[in-house]
């Protein structure tokens, strides 16, 4: 499977020169270089197994299976960083200079279509508003050289499930085959089968931002910073699911399609950690060092939708493959955590989306 992107927060911004104004004074404006969304996931194995027991007919001639259902162990893990240029300060400091990097934290633009100058004066958060980037006062996160994101999540899914599947409508015909047996022939056609269940699911991320970067004075090393922004979250739910399956049946072959939803209950939790090591700074003025926690009972979706095929390879040995789609709704995610204030409240963001999708290969044996 692969997993959707969180929402977009811009992380590592650069200044971009974009002409001067009619003063003659340049203009810059802040692009976005990394961003809480550079860490995309690509595609991630898993494993799955479903163990049935046959209950007989009902009344309405339907099979009756119990089902216990487990799929899981998808794991994504995926690192993004960027380097900086070097910037040089010969104006504060005069007539010394200072040479550091020319990345910063803040909000950015994702294209150059739309940008305008940012003015005001500096304030204590990691993204100020200032006309240059070396008036930010928040240490270890601005001026440096290098910003690297790290994203980690997986997955893990528990099912009980009844599921009804529906007999023929009409026996087959028996029929003697050339070896001597006599064999029941089988039925074509459209069936709908049905579930009712009980459904958890866990899912564990984990987010890291961290930035480098160096001071020189008069061109010799002066100093290094360096700053942490981890951030940790679990999700589990709880929930009842409804399903259907339509298959068109033939003697080897079978293919059709799957739904599956359900209201949900998420227990989520999060853990932000935040260090600086940016006494070096000689423009710094905060130094943010916080932990926050929160957790948060709240409601959640779950959709699925899927293509499925089958073929009969013996009477009891079918291969099964199918492509599905899973919508998770109210979601704890790690990257959205993020937030630019230096010493902000316990907190806890749900309305997050997780969207998973890919190919399932397998087998069902019967006996």
């Amino acid at each position: 499977m692969t997993r959707s992107r969180p929402g977009f927060t811009s992380l590592a911004i650069a200044d971009q020169f974009i002409g001067f104004n009619s003063g003659g004074d340049p203009v810059y404006s802040p692009v976005t270089m990394l961003s809480n969304r550079s860490a995309a996931f690509d595609y991630t194995g898993g494993y799955a197994v479903t163990l049935g027991r046959y209950l007989g007919r009902d009344a309405e001639n339907r099979d009756r299976f119990f089902e216990f259902c487990y799929w899981g162990l998808n794991d994504w893990q995926e690192t993004r960083a960027v380097s900086g240029e070097r910037l040089t300060d010969s104006t504060t400091f005069a007539p010394n200079e200072v040479t550091f990097g020319s990345l910063n934290a803040g909000q950015g633009s994702r294209t150059l279509s739309g940008i305008e100058q940012v003015t005001g004066a500096p304030t204590t958060t990691f993204s100020s508003p200032v006309e240059h980037s070396i008036a930010l006062k928040v240490g270890g996160f601005n001026r440096v050289d290098r910003q690297q994101v790290s994203w980690e999540s997986n997955i893990n899914n528990f099912e009980l499930n009844l599921r009804f599947n529906p007999r023929s409508r009409r026996p087959g015909r028996l029929v003697l085959y050339p070896e001597g047996r006599w064999r029941r022939e089988c039925q074509q056609g459209m069936f709908w089968s049905y579930l009712v269940g009980v459904r958890v699911m866990s899912i564990d991320e984990g987010f890291d931002w961290r930035t480098q970067g160096r001071f020189e004075l008069n061109g010799a090393p002066f100093s290094e910073v360096s700053a942490a922004y981890l951030v940790t979250t679990n999700n589990d739910l709880v929930g009842l699911q409804f399903g259907s399956e339509l298959m068109h049946r033939s003697c080897r072959y079978s293919w059709g399609a799957r739904v599956k939803a359900g209201p949900y209950i998420n227990f989520a939790s999060h853990i932000s950690r935040v260090t600086t090591n940016a006494a070096g700074d000689p423009y710094a003025r905060v130094f943010p060092d916080y932990r926050i926690s929160a957790s948060k009972d709240d409601m959640a979706f779950i959709g699925e939708a899927g293509l499925v095929g089958t073929y009969k390879w013996r009477p009891n040995l079918i291969l099964r493959a199918s492509y599905d789609f899973m919508w998770v709704a109210g979601l704890a995610v790690a990257p959205e955590q993020i937030t630019y204030a230096t010493d902000p409240p316990d907190f806890i963001k749900v309305k997050g989306l997780g969207v998973y999708q890919g190919l399932s290969l397998g087998f069902e044996w019967l006996w």
